[in-house]
């Protein structure tokens, strides 16, 4: 996957594996910054905050069956955080990412 505003001088390294997808980590993601907010859709049943991939939407390498697994989940809590406003407020424009 990619966004329209990125541009690639190069060919990106395929370092995705047939069961392990490969995405582009954002500096900017700080699950952990917000804990208390992110531990309203991830509860600590779930595991520890630092199992929280800070990925973006692109670049991503990923099998489309992979993909079809995690869209929901993706679709449902990004749509939730949204409509948080504490969330919202929090995450600004990352929250978009």
């Amino acid at each position: 996957m990619g966004e329209p505003d990125h541009i690639f001088v190069k060919p990106l390294p395929n370092l995705a594996s047939e069961t392990l997808p490969a995405a582009f980590s954002f500096f900017y993601i700080e699950p952990k910054k917000f804990e208390g907010i992110v531990r309203k859709y991830y509860p600590e049943s779930m595991g520890p905050i630092t199992n929280i991939d800070t990925i973006g939407n692109s670049p991503v390498i990923i099998k489309k069956t992979d993909l079809m697994k995690i869209a929901p989940t993706w679709n449902n809590i990004s749509l939730a955080l949204k409509e948080d406003r504490e969330a919202d407020q929090a995450f600004g424009w990352v929250l978009e990412m």
